[in-house]
């Protein structure tokens, strides 16, 4: 675990310096929206393993345009009320 505090970037700002290091590690950990409509069908059914969905809930969480696509689909693919 590091303790130290985050060292002044170039521009001599610790706060964007820590952010570009958390940036940093997280690369590569993200789904972007080509990839969440992929899988979107199969996160609806419940059809993904565990750590896509997580991947799919932070994007749907800061996309609201994918969050729009997955509650129309869940909609579509709802029994509708026999009244």
């Amino acid at each position: 675990m590091n303790d130290s505090k985050p060292t002044p970037d170039s521009t001599g700002n610790p706060a964007r310096a820590s952010l570009a290091r958390m940036l940093e590690l997280t690369r590569g950990e993200e789904i972007d929206c080509e990839g969440f409509a992929e899988h979107l069908a199969a996160l609806v059914e419940g059809n993904v393993e565990p750590e896509l969905k997580a991947l799919m809930d932070h994007h749907r969480r800061i996309c609201p345009e994918c969050e729009e696509e997955r509650q129309a689909l869940e909609r579509a693919l709802s029994p509708q009320d026999a009244t």
